[in-house]
């Protein structure tokens, strides 16, 4: 059985967007708590063919950074799903953060960095308003 491919949005704008697309075999859903998707998504035994995670909230207070998504739990958590060859890809444009992913999934022994540190940002990526938003206020992006 062919399962569709999941997307799961945490703003409304990006649901919204790409539900216009009109296009089939997608399974979207709007979520705003990791607990929904530990919960609700993950708890199926699902073999993911790759995770997308662009420009979470980057929490940028100190002493929030806590709260931000790309914690070493939860990308241990997300390698149990995901295939042999499955990948996980990260972007952000605050240079803290990416420092922080880098570190979070280079310590995560089951995953591989492709590249050499940062990765250039990938044609399927698609631009999106946090991303504009960053390049206007002089941030830099990271893959």
């Amino acid at each position: 059985m062919d399962l569709p491919l999941w997307l799961l949005f945490t703003r409304e704008p990006c649901f919204l967007w790409f539900q216009q697309l009109q296009i089939d075999g997608f399974f979207c859903k709007t979520v705003f708590s990791i607990h929904f998707i530990r919960r609700r998504i993950f708890c199926i035994d699902l073999q993911l063919n790759g995770v997308h995670i662009f420009f979470p909230d980057p929490w940028h207070k100190t002493r929030h950074h806590k709260r931000r998504l790309i914690q070493p739990a939860f990308v241990r958590f997300l390698t149990t799903r995901l295939q042999n060859d499955g990948y996980l890809h990260c972007a952000t444009d605050w240079q803290n953060y990416a420092e922080q992913m880098l570190d979070v999934l280079s310590s995560e022994s089951s995953l591989m960095n492709t590249a050499t540190g940062y990765a250039e940002r990938p044609d399927y990526r698609p631009v999106t308003k946090f991303e504009k938003r960053g390049l206007r206020l002089g941030h830099g992006v990271w893959d």
